[in-house]
């Protein structure tokens, strides 16, 4: 009988309801190796968020022409100054095409995008779309067991909220503190 657990299960991709989703194939996938890399195709990247960067960014080095579609009006919004600048310069130097205000509404079979941009549908026809929305808490089931079990718990990291390496060490720390 434990005193206290920490539930650190992570967090899984965040996939909204859009038609036509499972078109698409997630970054994640890509970025662990678990499905290949594209080569010289044209590339839609959903998302702009840090990771949907950073996949952007991989892609275009394999000779892909990537845009990334952003419904925020500024891409990679989690990152600091310094670092944002230097991922604004690699975006230019790699002619990675950022479309910003623009919420992707269908993905249609054959990867047509149909998104909306201030106002105006637009859409345009992909080889490759990549799914990079976030990413979701992933602890429900376990803290609803501990629940059931009256087994005092804490949520921690991005099983909490998904985000960075920093917050998932700091509330770490100060669950075990407070335990």
């Amino acid at each position: 009988n434990p005193d206290l657990v920490l539930v650190a299960t992570g967090s899984l991709p965040y996939n909204p309801p859009i038609p036509g989703i499972e078109n698409g194939v997630q970054s994640w996938d890509l970025l662990s190796g678990k499905i290949e890399i594209p080569n010289n195709r044209k590339v839609a990247v959903l998302g702009g968020g840090t990771v949907g960067c950073e996949t952007a960014e991989l892609l275009a080095t394999y000779g892909n022409r990537v845009t990334i579609i952003e419904m925020l009006d500024q891409i990679a919004t989690g990152l600091e100054g310094a670092n944002m600048m230097d991922l604004f310069e690699v975006i230019k130097k790699m002619e990675i095409n950022v479309l910003l205000n623009s919420k992707v509404t269908q993905l249609e079979p054959g990867l047509v995008v149909t998104y909306e941009n201030r106002g105006e549908t637009k859409q345009d026809t992909f080889d490759y779309v990549v799914l990079a929305f976030g990413q979701k808490p992933h602890c429900e089931e376990l803290t609803q067991a501990l629940e059931d079990a009256h087994i005092e718990y804490r949520v921690i990291g991005d099983a909490a909220k998904p985000s960075n390496f920093q917050n998932a060490t700091s509330t770490a720390y100060f669950a075990a503190l407070d335990a």
